[in-house]
Protein backbone atom coordinates (compact mmCIF):
# COMPACT_ATOMS: atom_id res chain seq x y z
CA UNK A 1 0.00 0.00 0.00
CA UNK A 2 3.02 2.34 0.04
CA UNK A 3 2.47 3.36 -3.59
CA UNK A 4 -1.20 4.07 -2.89
CA UNK A 5 -0.29 6.17 0.17
CA UNK A 6 2.17 8.23 -1.89
CA UNK A 7 -0.49 8.79 -4.55
CA UNK A 8 -2.98 9.74 -1.83
CA UNK A 9 -0.57 12.45 -0.62
CA UNK A 10 -0.21 13.81 -4.16
CA UNK A 11 -3.99 14.00 -4.66
CA UNK A 12 -4.47 15.61 -1.24
CA UNK A 13 -1.85 18.24 -1.98
CA UNK A 14 -2.78 19.01 -5.60
CA UNK A 15 -6.58 18.76 -5.26
CA UNK A 16 -7.26 16.67 -8.35
CA UNK A 17 -6.62 13.23 -9.78
CA UNK A 18 -5.45 14.76 -13.08
CA UNK A 19 -2.76 16.89 -11.44
CA UNK A 20 -1.59 13.98 -9.30
CA UNK A 21 -1.45 11.74 -12.38
CA UNK A 22 0.77 14.26 -14.13
CA UNK A 23 3.06 14.45 -11.10
CA UNK A 24 3.60 10.67 -10.82
CA UNK A 25 3.60 10.00 -14.58
CA UNK A 26 0.47 7.84 -14.55
CA UNK A 27 -2.89 8.06 -16.26
CA UNK A 28 -5.78 9.60 -14.36
CA UNK A 29 -7.58 6.25 -14.32
CA UNK A 30 -4.52 4.61 -12.75
CA UNK A 31 -4.47 7.20 -9.99
CA UNK A 32 -8.20 6.76 -9.43
CA UNK A 33 -7.64 3.02 -9.19
CA UNK A 34 -4.90 3.43 -6.58
CA UNK A 35 -7.11 5.69 -4.47
CA UNK A 36 -10.01 3.22 -4.81
CA UNK A 37 -7.76 0.35 -3.63
CA UNK A 38 -6.62 2.41 -0.65
CA UNK A 39 -10.20 3.31 0.26
CA UNK A 40 -11.25 -0.34 -0.08
CA UNK A 41 -8.40 -1.43 2.18
CA UNK A 42 -9.27 1.17 4.82
CA UNK A 43 -13.01 0.61 4.56
CA UNK A 44 -14.09 4.23 4.00
CA UNK A 45 -13.84 7.01 1.40
CA UNK A 46 -11.09 9.62 1.76
CA UNK A 47 -12.27 12.39 -0.57
CA UNK A 48 -15.32 14.45 -1.37
CA UNK A 49 -15.57 14.40 -5.15
CA UNK A 50 -17.08 17.34 -7.02
CA UNK A 51 -16.49 17.30 -10.76
CA UNK A 52 -12.76 17.40 -11.47
CA UNK A 53 -11.89 18.79 -8.04
CA UNK A 54 -11.50 16.62 -4.96
CA UNK A 55 -11.01 17.56 -1.32
CA UNK A 56 -10.24 15.57 1.79
CA UNK A 57 -13.27 14.54 3.80
CA UNK A 58 -13.15 14.06 7.58
CA UNK A 59 -11.68 10.55 7.25
CA UNK A 60 -9.14 11.75 4.71
CA UNK A 61 -7.92 14.54 6.99
CA UNK A 62 -7.49 12.04 9.79
CA UNK A 63 -5.56 9.63 7.56
CA UNK A 64 -3.34 12.38 6.09
CA UNK A 65 -0.97 12.74 9.04
CA UNK A 66 -0.58 8.99 9.37
CA UNK A 67 0.13 8.60 5.66
CA UNK A 68 2.82 11.28 5.81
CA UNK A 69 4.41 9.51 8.79
CA UNK A 70 4.41 6.10 7.06
CA UNK A 71 5.90 7.46 3.82
CA UNK A 72 8.50 9.46 5.73
CA UNK A 73 9.46 6.42 7.82
CA UNK A 74 9.92 4.27 4.70
CA UNK A 75 12.03 6.99 3.10
CA UNK A 76 14.29 6.98 6.17
CA UNK A 77 14.82 3.24 5.71
CA UNK A 78 15.56 3.56 2.01
CA UNK A 79 17.95 6.46 2.62
CA UNK A 80 20.09 4.55 5.14
CA UNK A 81 23.56 4.60 3.61
CA UNK A 82 27.07 4.40 4.95
CA UNK A 83 28.69 7.60 6.12
CA UNK A 84 30.91 7.87 3.04
CA UNK A 85 27.95 8.42 0.71
CA UNK A 86 27.27 12.08 -0.14
CA UNK A 87 24.26 13.53 1.73
CA UNK A 88 21.00 14.32 -0.03
CA UNK A 89 20.71 18.02 -0.88
CA UNK A 90 17.34 19.68 -1.45
CA UNK A 91 17.55 23.05 -3.22
CA UNK A 92 14.73 25.31 -2.06
CA UNK A 93 14.13 28.74 -3.54
CA UNK A 94 12.16 31.32 -1.58
CA UNK A 95 11.12 34.93 -1.73
CA UNK A 96 12.18 37.06 1.24
CA UNK A 97 8.65 37.55 2.59
CA UNK A 98 8.09 33.77 2.83
CA UNK A 99 11.04 33.04 5.14
CA UNK A 100 8.73 32.70 8.14
CA UNK A 101 6.57 30.07 6.43
CA UNK A 102 9.63 28.13 5.33
CA UNK A 103 11.29 28.30 8.76
CA UNK A 104 8.24 26.81 10.48
CA UNK A 105 8.03 24.02 7.90
CA UNK A 106 11.74 23.26 8.29
CA UNK A 107 11.29 22.54 12.00
CA UNK A 108 9.05 19.57 11.20
CA UNK A 109 11.07 18.57 8.14
CA UNK A 110 14.40 18.43 10.00
CA UNK A 111 12.89 16.11 12.59
CA UNK A 112 11.69 13.65 9.94
CA UNK A 113 14.62 13.97 7.51
CA UNK A 114 17.77 14.82 9.48
CA UNK A 115 19.97 13.42 6.69
CA UNK A 116 18.69 15.87 4.06
CA UNK A 117 20.60 19.11 3.68
CA UNK A 118 18.52 22.13 2.67
CA UNK A 119 20.17 24.72 0.47
CA UNK A 120 18.10 27.90 0.54
CA UNK A 121 18.20 30.09 -2.58
CA UNK A 122 16.65 33.56 -2.05
CA UNK A 123 15.39 35.46 -5.09
CA UNK A 124 12.35 37.16 -6.57
CA UNK A 125 9.51 34.99 -7.91
CA UNK A 126 10.26 35.57 -11.60
CA UNK A 127 13.83 34.30 -11.31
CA UNK A 128 12.81 31.45 -9.03
CA UNK A 129 10.34 30.34 -11.70
CA UNK A 130 13.15 30.19 -14.25
CA UNK A 131 15.39 28.28 -11.83
CA UNK A 132 12.75 25.60 -11.25
CA UNK A 133 12.14 25.35 -14.99
CA UNK A 134 15.86 24.88 -15.74
CA UNK A 135 16.43 22.48 -12.83
CA UNK A 136 18.72 24.79 -10.85
CA UNK A 137 16.47 24.32 -7.81
CA UNK A 138 14.03 21.58 -6.82
CA UNK A 139 11.17 23.70 -5.48
CA UNK A 140 10.34 27.38 -5.03
CA UNK A 141 8.16 29.05 -2.39
CA UNK A 142 6.96 32.06 -4.37
CA UNK A 143 4.11 34.25 -5.57
CA UNK A 144 1.78 32.68 -8.13
CA UNK A 145 2.65 34.11 -11.56
CA UNK A 146 0.10 36.50 -13.11
CA UNK A 147 0.24 34.36 -16.26
CA UNK A 148 -0.52 30.66 -16.65
CA UNK A 149 1.59 27.95 -15.02
CA UNK A 150 4.05 26.51 -17.59
CA UNK A 151 2.98 23.03 -18.69
CA UNK A 152 6.24 21.46 -17.46
CA UNK A 153 5.70 22.77 -13.92
CA UNK A 154 3.22 22.12 -11.11
CA UNK A 155 1.74 24.61 -8.63
CA UNK A 156 0.62 23.83 -5.05
CA UNK A 157 -1.11 26.76 -3.27
CA UNK A 158 -0.07 27.45 0.34
CA UNK A 159 -1.68 30.71 1.49
CA UNK A 160 -3.75 33.59 0.12
CA UNK A 161 -2.79 37.03 1.44
CA UNK A 162 -4.89 40.19 1.35
CA UNK A 163 -3.25 43.47 0.31
CA UNK A 164 -3.64 46.36 2.75
CA UNK A 165 -2.33 49.86 3.10
CA UNK A 166 0.07 50.31 6.02
CA UNK A 167 0.89 53.69 7.58
CA UNK A 168 2.69 55.06 10.66
CA UNK A 169 0.47 54.79 13.74
CA UNK A 170 0.70 58.55 14.39
CA UNK A 171 -0.17 59.58 10.82
CA UNK A 172 -3.67 61.13 10.65
CA UNK A 173 -6.25 59.94 8.15
CA UNK A 174 -7.96 56.63 7.47
CA UNK A 175 -8.86 56.91 3.78
CA UNK A 176 -6.35 54.81 1.89
CA UNK A 177 -6.85 56.63 -1.41
CA UNK A 178 -6.12 60.02 0.13
CA UNK A 179 -3.04 58.68 1.87
CA UNK A 180 -1.65 57.20 -1.38
CA UNK A 181 -2.13 60.54 -3.13
CA UNK A 182 -0.81 62.83 -0.37
CA UNK A 183 1.91 60.88 1.45
CA UNK A 184 5.32 59.58 0.31
CA UNK A 185 4.83 56.10 -1.11
CA UNK A 186 7.15 53.20 -0.28
CA UNK A 187 6.62 51.02 -3.32
CA UNK A 188 6.74 47.23 -3.51
CA UNK A 189 9.19 46.65 -6.37
CA UNK A 190 7.48 46.38 -9.74
CA UNK A 191 9.85 43.72 -11.11
CA UNK A 192 8.37 41.23 -8.61
CA UNK A 193 5.02 39.50 -9.17
CA UNK A 194 3.63 40.98 -5.94
CA UNK A 195 4.85 44.48 -6.73
CA UNK A 196 3.49 44.25 -10.26
CA UNK A 197 0.07 43.51 -8.76
CA UNK A 198 0.28 46.72 -6.69
CA UNK A 199 1.24 48.72 -9.78
CA UNK A 200 -1.67 47.30 -11.82
CA UNK A 201 -4.03 47.95 -8.91
CA UNK A 202 -3.04 51.64 -8.68
CA UNK A 203 -3.45 51.98 -12.45
CA UNK A 204 -6.92 50.44 -12.32
CA UNK A 205 -7.85 52.88 -9.55
CA UNK A 206 -6.38 55.78 -11.60
CA UNK A 207 -4.05 56.72 -8.74
CA UNK A 208 -0.56 58.19 -9.16
CA UNK A 209 1.50 57.59 -6.03
CA UNK A 210 4.26 59.90 -4.83
CA UNK A 211 7.02 57.29 -5.00
CA UNK A 212 9.68 57.79 -2.34
CA UNK A 213 11.56 54.49 -2.51
CA UNK A 214 11.08 51.14 -4.27
CA UNK A 215 12.21 47.76 -2.94
CA UNK A 216 11.29 44.07 -2.88
CA UNK A 217 11.80 43.39 0.85
CA UNK A 218 8.39 43.55 2.55
CA UNK A 219 9.89 43.55 6.06
CA UNK A 220 12.12 46.49 5.12
CA UNK A 221 9.11 48.30 3.62
CA UNK A 222 7.23 47.82 6.89
CA UNK A 223 10.25 49.12 8.84
CA UNK A 224 10.39 52.24 6.68
CA UNK A 225 6.70 52.91 7.26
CA UNK A 226 7.21 52.44 11.01
CA UNK A 227 10.03 55.02 10.82
CA UNK A 228 7.57 57.53 9.37
CA UNK A 229 8.97 57.54 5.83
CA UNK A 230 5.60 57.11 4.12
CA UNK A 231 2.80 54.64 3.40
CA UNK A 232 2.80 51.38 1.44
CA UNK A 233 0.50 48.71 0.03
CA UNK A 234 1.70 45.20 0.85
CA UNK A 235 0.22 41.70 1.29
CA UNK A 236 -0.64 40.95 4.92
CA UNK A 237 -1.67 37.66 6.54
CA UNK A 238 -5.04 37.84 8.30
CA UNK A 239 -3.39 36.88 11.60
CA UNK A 240 -0.29 39.06 11.16
CA UNK A 241 0.83 41.15 14.14
CA UNK A 242 2.13 44.54 13.09
CA UNK A 243 4.79 46.46 15.03
CA UNK A 244 3.26 48.98 17.47
CA UNK A 245 4.27 51.86 15.20
CA UNK A 246 2.34 50.53 12.16
CA UNK A 247 -1.38 50.27 11.48
CA UNK A 248 -3.15 48.65 8.52
CA UNK A 249 -6.10 49.98 6.57
CA UNK A 250 -8.37 47.74 4.46
CA UNK A 251 -8.84 48.57 0.80
CA UNK A 252 -12.60 48.04 1.05
CA UNK A 253 -14.31 46.87 -2.11
CA UNK A 254 -11.06 47.39 -4.02
CA UNK A 255 -9.26 44.63 -2.11
CA UNK A 256 -6.99 42.29 -4.07
CA UNK A 257 -4.82 39.30 -3.12
CA UNK A 258 -1.65 37.40 -3.82
CA UNK A 259 -1.24 33.64 -3.57
CA UNK A 260 1.91 32.06 -2.20
CA UNK A 261 2.62 28.51 -3.20
CA UNK A 262 5.17 25.94 -4.28
CA UNK A 263 6.43 25.54 -7.83
CA UNK A 264 7.98 22.21 -8.79
CA UNK A 265 8.60 20.18 -11.90
CA UNK A 266 5.90 17.71 -12.93
CA UNK A 267 8.28 14.75 -12.82
CA UNK A 268 7.99 12.27 -9.98
CA UNK A 269 9.43 13.81 -6.81
CA UNK A 270 11.39 12.09 -3.99
CA UNK A 271 9.65 11.48 -0.68
CA UNK A 272 11.65 14.12 1.18
CA UNK A 273 10.53 16.81 -1.28
CA UNK A 274 6.92 15.58 -1.07
CA UNK A 275 7.17 15.76 2.72
CA UNK A 276 8.39 19.38 2.66
CA UNK A 277 5.60 20.33 0.24
CA UNK A 278 2.96 18.57 2.37
CA UNK A 279 4.23 20.29 5.51
CA UNK A 280 3.75 23.69 3.90
CA UNK A 281 0.46 22.98 2.13
CA UNK A 282 -1.16 21.34 5.19
CA UNK A 283 0.54 23.53 7.81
Amino acid sequence: MLTELKTFLHVARLGSFAAAASRVNLTQSAVSGQIRRLEDALGFPLFDRSGRAVSLNRNGKRVLAGAETVVAAFQKLSDMTDENVAPVVLRVGTISSAHGLLTRAMQTFRRDFPHVQLRIVPDISLRLLDKVDTGEIDVALMVRPPFGIPSALAWSPVVRQRYRLIKPADMPGDDWRTLVLTQPFVRYERTSFGGRAVDLFLRRCDLVANDHVEMDDIVAIRDMVEAGLGVAIIPVDDDAVMPPGVVTLPLGDDVFYRELGLMTGRQSTPAHLDALISTLVHR
